[in-house]
């Protein structure tokens, strides 16, 4: 082996001699971009892979069966069936007061008979009047 000036380093397969801190960073910097192409493909792949599960993970958010879209739809039912349930319960209510009207209220009968079955008491005179002559004639 010749003679090297101290502090000298040498590369096994490469001639000549260079400094130490010109090998150490050149190995280094070697190193690392071989280390650098061997994870590219590899760290290319992870956002692609971590993108697609979010995609996913949304796709179940949005569409699923408890996703938001069926939340929002579900609640519009809700609210559509509240109404109508309220509109029923006003029905029923005005239905059990008519029952108890016309369970205690004989005048309450007089006035059906008279207005929906056109009924009258004896002796009553009935007027009616054509609605197509005019109030001025």
């Amino acid at each position: 082996m010749p003679d090297r000036p101290a502090g000298s380093w040498h590369r096994a397969g490469v001639a000549g001699s260079v400094t130490a801190g010109t090998t150490l960073r050149g190995l280094a910097r070697e190193v690392s971009l071989a280390a650098k192409e061997s994870l590219q493909p590899a760290r290319r792949l992870t956002p692609v892979w971590l993108i697609v599960i979010v995609l996913l993970m949304l796709a179940f958010a949005m569409f699923g069966d408890r996703g938001v879209l069926r939340t929002i739809q579900s609640n519009r039912h809700r609210v559509e069936l509240e109404k109508e349930l309220q509109v029923l319960q006003e029905e029923r209510q005005r239905l059990r007061d008519e029952i108890g009207r016309l369970r205690k209220d004989k005048d309450y009968w007089e006035q059906l008979a008279r207005k929906k079955l056109g009924m009258v008491r004896e002796g009553e005179l009935i007027y009616q009047f054509n609605g197509d002559t005019k109030a001025a004639e």
